[in-house]
């Protein structure tokens, strides 16, 4: 499909600029010589905000330039990009410089990247100790145990991270948590069988021992478990697929190392005038609230709302789960949308030019606007925070929570609001202040309410089928067992409710999971309702906010429109 739309008016690139373009669009779409040319739109091959940041982080590698998304946006074909950039290869004050992450023998480096400095290693060794990430990956071939332990040891040799300790140093007068190499540390794959896997999972003491650790059940599960201090969901997609691609001796591109980026980060923190982001920030929060904009399920949770991001009420209730050793009641909702919505939210996308994430964000934040009555949504927006090509090869925890509010006005329409809701994140992902910084500035608490957006993009890298992710229960399911906790959901302490999108080749998964001690569940169906409905109608794009929130407050029957499976 995309082919034929990339024939269509094809004109062959002429100056040297537009060479290059056609050449970076035709590797990043799979597209032949003869299918992308200087008249080629972008946004009409499918162009979104991943392929957008992969093109620019090519364009400066290449020119040593300053561009942004924005940028491509306001010039999606090609001649015209590319005369854009010449104008700016002209200006000496938009050279930057894109090599700046250099690579250091040093095997001591800062672990602090987007993390609260105030928390000590005594009480990270604690919290931490149990807090994994484990990936479970059904084998599709017959594994050779010795050839996959030593592609795991090229991993570590290669990532210094996954062979480091955590310690802490005082840098400037402020104690620092450190990443410190231990050349000396080997993996060794840990063999189960389905009677005894679960021994598996174990504490950590992140101060002494390997982070990282995998497992092979019956040869034909593998599992990979890290510590959460050193991951995030990208590094663990990042990890499998090169594993196998040492596995099958297959190149690869020389990765930065975490350490590296984060000297960097540092560096580039120590020298940014701060002040206009906070100010940008204290603009957008000017009007927001942190209190969870939802209703609770009872008048009492309701009324005591403000003092429940306390620093007393918090430990009051850590108290309360020790002592009664009972866990939150977390509750989650899973819903898809089919292959025709799928297609109208990437037809619209490419239309008026705004990404997915902007697409659902600005959606879900109108929906949330509908049922709390507020006018300005606070939610935290979790960035992958992977915006160069450079960045897609560091494995570690680089994600961020980004403070994040829009403001629902009535007399605006619904594709008005996902514009500035794309404008807004444009304006963040430019941003270097730590998220707690911000949170500081603007004497706010993290909001309970949380936003993920995960790109097809991100995690579609296994090109051999080789393996396919599984989860737990079908773990259980395959080796014909009863999965023991399969009611229990973990979203983090202070996170109530937590709205994941999850991008498929031709559909979305969508995920809501919340606490049920806190929210009705006909609250919650009624959002998925509402959600799916007003993603679903294209006509809404242009019907103003006040109009759509008079359509569902008239509206009583669509409680029941889709199949909910509530995990109980």
């Amino acid at each position: 499909y995309i082919s034929e739309i990339s024939k269509k008016n094809y004109v062959s690139p002429e100056t040297e600029t537009e060479k290059l373009v056609c050449g970076i669009v035709e590797k990043l779409f799979n597209l032949q010589e003869n299918e992308v040319g200087k008249k080629t739109n972008l946004f009409e091959i499918g162009l979104n905000s991943m392929t957008a940041i992969k093109l620019i982080s090519h364009i400066k590698n290449h020119y040593n330039i300053k561009i942004g998304i924005k940028d491509v946006n306001n010039h999606p074909i090609i001649d015209d990009l590319s005369l854009y950039i010449d104008s700016q290869k002209s200006d000496k004050s938009n050279v930057e410089e894109v090599n700046a992450i250099k690579h250091d023998d040093n095997y001591e480096f800062s672990m602090s990247l987007n993390q609260n400095p105030k928390f000590s290693l005594k009480y990270l060794k604690f919290a931490l100790r149990n807090i994994h990430t484990t990936m479970y990956y059904k084998l599709n071939c017959d594994i050779d145990i010795n050839k996959l332990t030593d592609a795991a040891n090229q991993m570590l040799d290669r990532h210094l991270i996954l062979k480091s300790v955590v310690s802490e140093v005082e840098i400037d007068g402020v104690k620092t948590k450190i990443g410190r190499v231990k050349s000396d540390i080997k993996l060794q794959i840990e063999e189960y069988n389905r009677n005894n896997f679960e021994k598996f999972i174990r504490s950590y003491d992140i101060t002494n021992e390997n982070l990282i650790r995998i497992g092979l059940i019956e040869k034909s599960i593998l599992i990979i478990d890290m510590n959460h201090y050193i991951t995030d969901g990208f590094t663990m997609s990042l990890f499998v697929h090169e594993l196998f691609k040492i596995y099958n001796n297959e190149p690869l591109q020389q990765p930065v190392q975490y350490g590296d980026y984060t000297k960097y980060y540092n560096n580039k923190l120590k020298e940014t005038n701060l002040s206009t982001e906070i100010n940008y920030y204290k603009k957008l929060f000017s009007e927001t609230s942190d209190i969870t904009c939802l209703p609770y399920k009872t008048k009492f949770k309701n009324d005591i709302k403000s003092i429940q991001n306390s620093k007393p009420y918090q430990i009051f209730k850590i108290c309360k789960m020790l002592v009664l050793r009972k866990d939150r009641d977390i509750r989650r909702v899973e819903f898809e949308l089919n292959n025709s919505t799928y297609n109208l939210i990437n037809k619209t996308a490419k239309q008026y030019n705004v990404s997915k994430t902007a697409y659902f964000m600005a959606i879900h934040s109108l929906v949330l606007s509908f049922y709390s009555k507020q006018k300005n949504i606070y939610s935290l927006f979790i960035d992958s925070n992977r915006k160069s090509l450079k960045m897609e090869t560091i494995i570690g925890y680089l994600a961020r929570g980004m403070p994040f509010s829009l403001s629902v006005n009535n007399n605006i329409t619904l594709l008005d609001l996902i514009i500035k809701c794309y404008n807004i994140l444009l304006k963040l992902y430019d941003f270097v202040s730590p998220p707690y910084k911000v949170l500081d500035e603007l004497k706010i608490n993290s909001s309970a309410v949380v936003f993920k957006y995960d790109p097809y993009d991100m995690f579609s890298s296994n090109e051999n089928n080789v393996y396919d992710n599984i989860a737990i229960n079908d773990v259980y399911k395959y080796f014909n067992k009863t999965y023991p906790k399969a009611n229990k959901i973990d979203i983090g302490r202070n996170v109530e409710y937590l709205f994941n999108v999850g991008e498929m080749k031709d559909k979305y998964n969508v995920y809501l999971t919340y606490d049920f001690d806190l929210f009705d569940e006909k609250l919650i169906k009624g959002i998925v309702n509402m959600f799916t409905d007003v993603i679903g109608n294209e006509s809404l794009l242009h019907t103003n906010i006040g109009d759509i929130f008079e359509k569902y407050s008239n509206s009583n029957n669509n409680e029941e429109k889709i199949n909910l499976q509530i995990e109980i």
